[in-house]
């Protein structure tokens, strides 16, 4: 049976090839010297040593929020080697002994944005904070992310958004797993919102779960990402975020969970058809948008429909309306075209068209949000328009 003060000599002892093994850590093989061991080989003796060791001998793990810390020797015994290097053996295995009992955290939910350029930090009102990831708190991850890295579409001037949570119980896996997602999907959404600015189309990237206590982070074993849910190319520029930026975000926010849910899809649909390059593109995904928030209950003649409804939505004279439902009808000719293999040789008046198209899917989005009611567009027909924008002819 090991005792602590085996152990305690045997880390002092292990310190110094442990340190050569660390500074290679991450190198290649072939690139490590012959007489340098790999930080696992180093670590041997030690989980020996802590498999034979009365409070460490049984695997185990703890779950925060979802995020795992095992309690296996063979790598916690590497992290008792990398916190010895700067504190020696007593203070490592203090150190190991504190991890193992604590049972409250505070954790970070953080997500890398593209598409925005962002110089000052925003808490929204959903507690995500938006800041430059260079003010992100340091670990692993943010720590990677702030290396200089080579420019590239989307990536300039990167951003971020974080969660942050107090007091957050050690609890079965499953619990966590299914809490963990709601925050990033609240970041995404809060994320996806801008669209309904000017031109706008960020995306969350990778996100990941940290501890706010480095020790707790000290133990972790290695570096996780979650993948993006993002479609599409990366936007092709940052937008530079501005305080009406920020207030339709949080128009966005403030909606009910019904406006808010018929409004999740067209967001999404209009953040994609932005970041399309072929025209036809622009339109499939702007048709989706237009659909979702002014089809209603019926699914037959879509172009006519959907040009009247967004005429009586948006237009405060029979002019205008005349003009949205032209424009409408030109947007989803342009999308029809493409979804049954037409090829135009108009590509000047397609983009045309494909921009109009966009301008008008943001119009008919915010009119929504706006109003923060769900869309009643059969309503509409009956009655020359929605409550707050009825036509009445001057001359009747």
């Amino acid at each position: 049976m090991t005792t602590d003060e085996e152990l305690i000599t045997l880390i002092n002892r292990l310190r110094e090839p442990a340190a050569r093994a660390f500074h290679y850590e991450y190198a290649a093989n072939q690139n490590r010297p012959k007489d340098v061991q790999a930080v696992w080989e180093v670590a041997k003796p030690l989980k020996a040593a802590m498999d034979g060791h009365p409070e460490f001998a049984e695997p185990f793990s703890k779950f925060f929020l979802g995020k795992q810390i095992a309690f296996f020797n063979s790598h916690q015994s590497i992290n008792v080697l990398r916190v010895a290097q700067h504190k020696g053996g007593v203070e490592a295995l203090a150190w190991y002994r504190r991890v193992i009992t604590t049972n409250c955290a505070g954790m970070r939910v953080v997500g890398h944005v593209h598409g925005l350029l962002v110089e000052r930090r925003h808490l929204f009102s959903n507690n995500v904070t938006l800041l430059p990831v260079l003010e992100l708190p340091d670990s692993p991850n943010s720590l990677y992310l702030k290396q200089p890295q080579a420019p590239r579409p989307g990536m300039e001037f990167p951003a971020a958004v974080m969660v942050e949570l107090q007091n957050i119980e050690s609890e079965p896996s499953d619990v966590g797993h299914k809490r963990s997602p709601e925050i990033s999907e609240k970041m995404r959404k809060t994320i996806a919102a801008f669209v309904l600015s000017d031109d706008a189309a960020p995306t969350l990237a990778e996100t990941w779960q940290e501890f706010a206590d480095p020790e707790l982070a000290f133990a972790e074993h290695g570096v996780v990402w979650m993948s993006s849910r993002h479609e599409g190319r990366l936007p092709s520029h940052p937008a530079n975020v501005t305080d009406e930026m920020l207030n339709w975000v949080e128009t966005y926010l403030s909606l009910s969970p019904d406006v808010a849910n018929a409004c999740e899809i067209p967001i999404a649909r209009l953040n994609l058809a932005r970041r399309r390059i072929a025209p036809g593109d622009k339109a499939i995904d702007g048709s989706v948008c237009l659909e979702a928030l002014l089809s209603g209950r019926g699914r037959g003649e879509l172009t006519h429909r959907l040009s009247v409804r967004a005429a009586l939505l948006l237009g405060r004279s029979l002019d205008e309306r005349q003009k949205i439902a032209e424009d409408s009808r030109k947007f989803y000719k342009l999308r029809s075209d493409v979804v049954h293999g037409s090829s135009s040789k108009k590509d000047a008046a397609d983009h045309e068209i494909a921009r109009e198209g966009l301008l008008l899917c943001l119009a008919v989005l915010r009119s929504v949000v706006t109003s923060a009611q769900v869309p009643e567009p059969e309503l509409w027909e009956l009655t020359g328009g929605p409550a707050w924008n009825r036509y009445v002819n001057p001359k009747a």
